[in-house]
């Protein structure tokens, strides 16, 4: 077990996040200066930023058993899609998170003092039933299409779902607007998360099939942790400067800044898909194996088996 890298990584991790959380408010007292230039900020920062650079080192070139080896990484196109299912889920995190408070405000969705409760879980209904209809045609997908074309589809779906909050007009419109926007998020993580598991796991030899699967679920929430205080940092400079002097000027301040996280999300969306056609063109999981992973390859029981669009010759 490496608990030095271990360290050096959940430190670095709790220490980044922290820092860009509470930027927003570091100078709710001093609005002329820049949070970032606040002790409270720069110092967790910086010293987050230096613990993570620490576990690379140490990941890399000292620890015996790595937490992450290099090695999963050599596949070609595995560090691309890493770095596009990143800015994916924190699409989906942006989204999820502004779009349950946003429901909140009255003028959003024309309900007297907004959404609450039950009738809040109502409208993320299609979430569930779409995450189990998307459960079963996953597999089919998935063994008709190239990854690379379900993964377009996704990323899609996830510029879409916070674009359609950012632009539409209020009160909201639920079989119009807000129906569309669920049926896209619901697409893009089901689609994403199956796509990225089958991708991970097929192009590793069996010695990381284990690392392979809980790499997809980290990505998720590294992601996600990540992302919602960034777009608390977006919805704090957005509204810098903006009137709040009366009632109706802070609601629409607030909503502003909603709304630019939402642009944030379909941005974040968008670098992913970019990164998805620009550097997944080949299939890069039918890469050459060496010698030793095709005697691992033709160990594996059929339940171990590939499966892919195109399976591994072996």
């Amino acid at each position: 077990m490496d608990w030095v890298g271990g360290f050096f990584i959940i430190g670095g991790l709790i220490l980044v996040t922290y820092a860009l959380s509470v930027e927003p408010y570091a100078n709710q007292f001093e609005q002329s200066t820049n949070g970032f230039m606040f002790p409270i900020v720069y110092a967790p920062l910086a010293s987050g930023t230096g613990c993570l650079l620490v576990a690379f080192c140490v990941e890399g070139w000292y620890a015996k058993c790595p937490l992450l080896p290099f090695d999963f990484f050599n596949p070609r196109g595995v560090l691309p899609l890493c770095i596009a299912c990143l800015f994916f889920f924190a699409s989906f995190g942006v989204w999820l998170y502004n779009s349950a408070e946003f429901f909140d405000s009255e003028i959003v969705t024309g309900v007297t003092g907004g959404l609450q409760g039950v009738m809040l879980s109502l409208w993320y209904t299609p979430l569930a039933v779409g995450g189990i209809i998307l459960c079963v045609l996953n597999g089919w997908l998935s063994h008709r299409f190239h990854i690379q074309t379900v993964l377009i589809l996704s990323g899609l779906a996830w510029v879409g779902a916070p674009l359609i909050f950012a632009v539409v007009p209020f009160p909201l419109h639920y079989w119009y607007e807000v129906l569309p926007s669920m049926l896209f998020a619901t697409l893009g993580i089901d689609l994403t998360y199956t796509a990225t598991t089958i991708a991970l796991s097929s192009s590793q030899p069996q010695k990381y099939q284990g690392i392979a699967g809980a790499v997809t679920s980290i990505l998720v929430n590294l992601a996600m942790s990540f992302s919602l205080p960034i777009s608390l940092i977006v919805q704090h400079y957005a509204t810098v400067g903006m009137p709040t002097d009366t009632v109706e000027q802070a609601q629409q301040a607030t909503l502003w800044g909603y709304k630019m996280a939402f642009v944030y999300g379909a941005a974040s969306a968008g670098m992913g898909l970019v990164i998805v056609v620009v550097f997944m063109g080949k299939p890069w999981w039918q890469r050459e194996s060496s010698y030793v992973e095709d005697v691992e390859m033709g160990q594996r029981r059929p339940s171990e088996a590939t499966t892919l669009v195109y399976d591994v010759d072996v």
